[in-house]
């Protein structure tokens, strides 16, 4: 899944945030796709990142990869939410929010 697709136009200065929430489904076993092209296209550097991923209840490669993509930033919080939708919308919202409460200061 080392794909590039092509995002639509966005226009943002990450320049200006010293904290960062990336979220994304897990797909065969990593980030989607589209997270590679925006990671690879914003080299963050010395930003404190929180990493959310919904999943099926395998996350093989996610963490370790977004840890290689991410070198040179602080990994502060991992959130994994397995089956969000199977296991109930609002037990997933209740979960991310205790986690924002939790870690974003």
């Amino acid at each position: 899944m080392k794909k590039k697709p092509e995002l639509e136009e966005y226009n943002i200065d990450l320049s200006k945030y010293n904290n960062i929430i990336i979220g994304s489904p897990c797909w065969f076993g990593t980030y989607a796709p589209p997270i590679n092209t925006f990671l690879l296209d914003n080299k963050l550097e010395n930003k404190n990142i929180y990493l959310l991923v919904c999943n099926g209840g395998n996350l093989r490669n996610t963490w370790k990869n977004y840890e290689e993509i991410l070198k040179g930033n602080n990994i502060v919080s991992k959130l994994d939410l397995v089956y969000p939708i199977k296991n109930g919308i609002e037990e997933a919202k209740k979960k991310t929010n205790e986690w924002i409460k939790n870690n974003l200061k």
